[in-house]
């Protein structure tokens, strides 16, 4: 195969470290390469800009339960690391940087996806490459919970990749239970997308356990 066969073992010390450096350098990509060619100096974003800052502003200022009535269709789970981040930058800074560090998050999952579906070679070049597709490289000045409402589901993704792909072992089925939940916190509305990740889990799981 293309593949040679030390790259389809998985060994947690090489592709841990891997995966994370390959977060690092794909958002610096998007960031500090792509970005300024492709998008406008500004920040982007939207008419609902407003709901974004309402729900990281009152998490950082009043907790988490305080406004819920008050965030609308916005998930207060997307909003959350984001508030912690307002408390010593302000909510359009800790907007900011919580875009970029969703960009890492969404570069490492898929360097686990392409890893864990063909090779490390594969997941370095999926991060890395992920820099020339301009959507994603809007989402990388995106101030909204975009970023990571997309970075969860590539983690689910490679969650699921990691079912079929790994040996029989609880912990990826625990991991992949744990992202699933997170992944439909961050984004209810995104159920479309979620049962096809869902459903390809389940399946994923009944045939290891078979």
């Amino acid at each position: 195969g293309l593949v040679r066969p030390e790259q389809q073992e998985w060994t947690t010390a090489i592709d841990l470290p891997m995966g994370v450096a390959s977060g690092l350098g794909g958002a610096w990509l998007m960031a500090f390469w792509t970005a300024p060619r492709l998008v406008s100096g500004y920040p982007v974003w939207a008419s609902s800009f407003l709901q974004y800052c309402t729900v990281v502003a009152c998490q950082a200022h009043h907790g988490y339960f305080a406004c819920m009535p008050s965030y609308g269709p916005r998930s207060p789970a997307a909003g959350w690391p984001a508030s912690l981040l307002a408390r010593q930058l302000g909510t359009i800074e800790a907007m900011t940087w919580y875009s970029l560090l969703s960009m890492v998050l969404l570069c490492f999952g898929l360097f686990m996806w392409a890893r864990l579906v063909h090779g490390r070679t594969a997941g370095v070049a999926a991060a890395l490459l992920a820099s020339c597709v301009s959507a994603l490289v809007w989402l990388v000045r995106d101030l909204s919970f975009l970023p990571v409402k997309n970075a969860c589901w590539v983690l689910m993704a490679a969650c699921v990749a990691a079912l079929f792909r790994t040996e029989k072992s609880w912990k990826p089925v625990l991991i992949t239970g744990l992202v699933c939940g997170l992944s439909f916190q961050v984004n209810p509305r995104g159920i479309v997308i979620g049962l096809a990740l869902l459903g390809a889990a389940m399946a994923a799981t009944a045939l290891r356990a078979g």
